[in-house]
């Protein structure tokens, strides 16, 4: 998360699986404004959190697949993520990270020296219909849209 963050003048917040809050980790996470969420049981108090964090006009740095992946493609995203586009109503900026299953494969444990590519593309706004979306299926369509854009995000060597 925080390779993320430093793209930014201002602090951000963080989502992190709630397991990564033990022992020194906690104390890091904690200081990196990192929020616990449950992935195998989210709870509406951290959706709640993160709303009003955005809502104050701060910014959350959320992976809207949830996960690594294990193969190193997009994955689909989670209705969560619509949820609390929708909810905040807040500007999304889509994020790719290019390297990041090279260098640190899910589940291997093993840092790899490969170099990371973070590219930025360009803000999505939400429709006046999706701002009024209910429902896992509306929030997972807001998703997809999302997840749409990252995939559009090319690689700067692809130029």
């Amino acid at each position: 998360p925080p390779l993320v963050g430093i793209a930014y003048n201002d602090s951000v917040y963080y989502l992190a699986r709630k397991t990564l809050f033990r022992g020194v980790t906690k104390w890091l996470y904690s200081r990196w404004n990192a929020i616990p969420v449950d992935r195998d049981a989210p709870d509406m108090s951290s959706l709640k959190k993160i709303i009003k964090i955005l809502k104050s006009g701060e910014q959350v740095v959320v992976f809207p697949e949830g996960a690594r992946t294990l193969d190193g493609d997009l994955q689909p995203g989670e209705a969560g993520v619509g949820l609390i586009a929708a909810k905040s109503r807040a500007m999304i900026q889509p994020i790719r990270i290019f390297g990041a299953f090279e260098a640190l494969p899910r589940g291997s444990g093993r840092l790899r020296f490969h170099p990371i590519t973070i590219v930025v593309g360009d803000p999505i706004t939400l429709t006046p219909e999706e701002k009024k979306a209910k429902g896992r299926e509306a929030y997972q369509a807001i998703s997809d849209r999302i997840m749409a854009e990252i995939a559009k995000i090319k690689h700067p060597s692809e130029d």
